[in-house]
């Protein structure tokens, strides 16, 4: 239900999914929540890629994964400055938990 909501249509919709599962923590890093929220930050507009960046960084250790970094890395490149700020930050945020 709500990491379908991370693809809606509607961008409040999917901001506001992204938000929720990111606030959950890690209890939200399934795999089906970790490969839709990349999902969500390779396309759309902006706010919903900051917003899944975001979440990935609050999810944590377990968002760890070769594709999440990947994404993250690519993301670095993104035309938006607000989606490489974030990339960044969800980059170190990953590492400090991973290392702990």
């Amino acid at each position: 239900a709500l990491v379908h909501a991370i693809v809606d249509e509607d961008e409040s919709v999917c901001s506001a999914a992204c938000s929720t599962l990111g606030n959950i923590g890690e209890k939200a890093a399934t795999p089906e929540v970790i490969a839709t929220m990349l999902k969500a930050m390779g396309g759309g507009v902006w706010f919903n890629r900051k917003a899944a960046c975001e979440a990935l960084g609050s999810i944590g250790e377990k968002a760890a994964t070769p594709e999440v970094i990947d994404a993250l890395i690519h993301a670095m490149e993104d035309e938006d400055d607000s989606i490489r700020t974030s990339a960044c930050i969800t980059l170190r945020k990953i590492g400090e938990k991973a290392a702990t």
